[in-house]
């Protein structure tokens, strides 16, 4: 709560009021800060000088949301498809409703929440999800993709024929779970697991890391916690025959919990 002359307002849902400006006895002005508001109608408590506080049905603030336009094309970088007529920046909370043109990745992004009701693919770029993920929808993944997780991610959904990412990263005090099934990629060019410090890593059984005659998947240098289960797919077909190598490693470093 931000208090002037006495009267003090607050706001649900995570937003900040970072000023109360007295007009009259009856109207007071509220500049607030929506970045990590929850998605959403949000509810404004006013208190006065005597404590007394009103909440009414009509003091609601809608947060403003950038929602994906299901008529347009499907590249994620064109403004027009989106409803605030830009593409999202890394604080904006955003809607992908299901149905209709799906959006595809044209380069890495970011952004705070998402509810996803539809499918985002990656298309071999890297999504950054600061925020909370909510809905029923999915992310398409490739042996290319890779996702870092900034914040309470929730639940993450990966669609069939599309659970799969290079790298995925969980920031500092992050947390995710997943949902499906997710492989993270073997190969010349690996895919890495990295949980920082005070991040979670839910994985429900779901975490495959893929090894091949090259080299396997792997988890690096991990100050943070994976609880779970993580299998190592090891369906390695023959050597080739003068390569010398038909056998591939598989390490797993300090400071990540399994």
């Amino acid at each position: 709560a931000l208090a002037f002359n006495h009267i003090s307002a607050t706001v649900s849902g995570g937003v900040i009021v970072n000023s109360v400006t007295y007009t009259d006895a009856t109207h007071i002005t509220l500049n607030l800060n929506t970045t990590a508001a929850s998605i959403g109608n949000q509810t404004i408590t006013v208190t006065n000088p005597d404590g007394q506080s009103v909440s009414s049905a009509s003091a609601i603030l809608p947060i403003a949301l950038n929602t994906w336009i299901t008529t347009g094309t499907t590249n994620w970088g064109t403004g027009t498809n989106w409803s605030c007529g830009s593409t999202p920046a890394s604080t904006d909370n955003i809607i992908i409703p299901s149905g209709g043109t799906q959006p595809v990745l044209t380069g890495n992004v970011a952004v705070n929440n998402i509810s996803l009701s539809g499918t985002v693919s990656l298309n071999g770029f890297t999504l950054t999800l600061n925020g909370t993920v909510s809905g029923a929808g999915t992310f398409t993944g490739s042996s290319g993709s890779s996702m870092i997780i900034g914040g309470p991610a929730g639940t993450l959904n990966f669609t069939s024929g599309g659970r799969i990412l290079k790298d995925l990263t969980l920031n500092a005090n992050a947390t995710a779970i997943l949902g499906t099934a997710l492989d993270i990629t073997a190969g010349t060019a690996s895919g890495t697991v990295i949980v920082n410090s005070g991040a979670i890593l839910t994985t429900g059984g779901n975490l495959t890391l893929r090894l091949d005659i090259n080299v396997t998947a792997r988890v690096g240098n991990s100050a943070g916690t994976i609880t779970g289960n993580a299998t190592v797919d090891s369906s390695i077909p023959p050597p080739i025959a003068g390569n010398g190598r038909g056998v591939a490693l598989f390490s797993m470093l300090d400071k990540t919990t399994l």
